[in-house]
């Protein structure tokens, strides 16, 4: 079911590039179906004995008290659903999505329009250890400036030679490199 529509100019998951967009309703359904023939002289969006023409939609609005009824009868599924199930990654991917993250972080949430990589690697280090993954300052600045090509993020040389961190590109080449930008 639909919640709302709502006007936004970004891209959806990279692809859909419609600024109208709709906001869909949670959904929750038991595994195994619950018969409603056992049910249906509780439930009040039933009806009492009438019951079939309310159960023609695939889906319907239902009361608290009536979910809570559904509710106490069902047998729970015994996997997750796959948003609870654990998701595993090499320490590569979770070094890039950290950047990744930590980069959105600051360029949502802080005015800076730029920072030293150095500050930044420092930073990363700091919010990979939050996750309990520790690696040191010299294993990142070099696991960055040979992956900061992946993350697309830009960045700007620096004539303070106490900021550069040399990058390489995807072919190799290397570039020296002071600060990481926000915009």
């Amino acid at each position: 079911m639909v919640d709302g529509v709502y006007n936004d100019s970004g891209t959806l998951y990279d692809y859909y590039e419609s600024t109208r967009k709709i906001r869909l309703k949670g959904i929750k359904f038991f595994s195994p179906p619950l018969p409603a023939v056992d049910l249906r002289k509780n439930l009040s969006f039933l009806n009492g004995n009438r019951y079939s023409s309310a159960l023609k939609s695939e889906y319907r609005e239902i009361s608290e008290a009536d979910f809570k009824r559904i509710y106490s009868r069902a047998n729970f599924v015994k996997n997750f659903p796959l948003y609870l199930e654990n998701v595993s990654f090499n320490i590569d991917e979770f070094i890039l999505n950290s950047i990744n993250s930590l980069h959105g972080i600051i360029k949502r949430f802080d005015n800076r329009k730029q920072m030293d990589i150095k500050t930044f690697i420092r930073l990363l280090g700091e919010f990979m250890d939050s996750y309990g993954v520790s690696k040191s300052y010299d294993e990142l600045e070099e696991f960055y400036s040979l992956n900061a090509w992946r993350t697309g993020i830009k960045h700007y040389p620096s004539r303070d030679p106490e900021r550069i961190v040399t990058l390489y590109n995807s072919q190799g080449g290397k570039r020296d490199f002071g600060l990481i930008s926000f915009e």
